[in-house]
């Protein structure tokens, strides 16, 4: 008996429309302090979103120099072409501590939204592409 092939869904299916941005998963980025309050929508057409953070799962990004664990509440979300690379983007942001945004900002070719332990929201894109309209939702 011939096999059927499988049918393509509307997620994989090729458009041949202009695509219309669509917001990443309500859960990205969290609040530091809540996790279950989204603080952001960060708006993505195609690709992949990932977060690296502690709320879920405790401090178990750790710092490569010292061995401890990398910082403790907030959060880095990255939007990107693939989930690979924007999550191990939003690994080595957090695992930079304090110092994400920065380091981010000087390296890394992909929208970031880094979230301090206060929960305050700091957008990073990459050099000569234009800043995604991020939506800070109120506490």
């Amino acid at each position: 008996m011939p096999s059927t092939p499988p049918t393509s869904s509307p997620r994989t299916r090729p458009s041949t429309t202009t695509p219309t941005p669509t917001t990443t998963a309500p859960t990205y980025p969290e609040d530091p302090v809540d996790p279950r309050r989204t603080v952001a929508l960060v708006p993505m057409v195609t690709g992949g979103c990932a977060t690296s953070g502690d709320a879920h799962r405790g401090p178990h990004v750790v710092n490569p120099w010292t061995g401890r664990p990398a910082r403790a509440g907030g959060s880095v979300t990255v939007v990107g072409p693939s989930l690979t690379w924007a999550d191990v983007w939003a690994t080595a942001g957090y695992a930079h501590g304090d110092d994400a945004a920065r380091w981010l900002a000087d390296r890394c070719p992909l929208t970031c939204v880094v979230v301090d332990p206060s929960g305050a929201v700091t957008t990073t894109t990459p050099a000569g592409t234009a800043r995604p309209e991020v939506t800070r939702i109120a506490g």
